[in-house]
This record gives structure tokens, sequence and C-alpha cells, in this order.
């Protein structure tokens, strides 16, 4: 599913269901997609997993995709610090196993192309 411009520099992390996920960057929540149980291969789910979007304080939109669900309270126009956990990972959509898809863009709009990113350590490195 990396083949497209919408999630061509996404990456995916494999990660055991209830994995804290943590805020890449300061920012608000933007969007939260959590109405779904479907997982596996089918290709009835490939626009069916839960899903939490930050804006970045740099204008730029991370996706968090695959989640099992968001933290108890978290709502979209909360602020988030870099760090913060903001949800716990799964395997909720079209996914063959636990992981977490993590894409990066410039605009919100569904067809936007993602972005290349590198993740910095707690020290700055990357």
């Amino acid at each position: 599913t990396h083949f497209e411009a919408p999630n061509y520099h996404a990456i995916d992390l494999l990660c055991p269901v209830g994995t804290e996920v943590l805020a890449g960057c300061d920012g608000f929540v933007h969007r939260i997609v959590r109405n779904s149980t479907a997982r596996g291969l089918r290709c009835s789910y490939l626009f069916q997993a839960n899903s939490i979007t930050l804006r970045t304080d740099s204008g730029q939109f991370i996706e968090y995709v695959h989640i099992d669900r968001p933290v108890s309270g978290l709502n979209v126009g909360d602020r988030v610090k870099a760090g913060n956990t903001i949800a716990y990972s799964g395997e909720i959509g079209f996914t063959p196993s636990p992981h977490l898809h993590v894409e990066v863009h410039d605009s919100d709009h569904c067809k936007a192309p993602s972005v290349p990113f590198v993740f910095k350590g707690g020290g700055g490195g990357e």
C-alpha cells in the first residue's frame, strides 16, 4: 500500500497491540477516526483503519494509522506536546500484523503526497 503518493514515504513500525503511540511533534489533534474493528487482508478493509492525525506547529500533518484506540479523553482540537501518549497501537484495517503506520503530509487533503521525514531521539539525534 506504499506505492501511491499519499503514503509513498510512510513507514510501518512493528509493535505489539497496546504499545503507547507518542506525539512526534507539538501541535493539535486534527482528526480522530475510531469506528472500525476490521482487521486482516481483505480488500474491503483498505480504508477502515482507526487513526489520529496531528497538525504540527510547523503546519504539517502527521497521521498515525492502525491504532487500537486513542487515549481516553483525547479530542479533536486538544493541544499535544511531543512525547505525549496519544493512542495505543493496534492492527485495525488492512493489515497483516500489529503495527503502526506513520506518514507526514504538507496538507490534510486526502490525496496529498506524503513527505520524507526522520525520527529524532530524546537527545536530538536522528
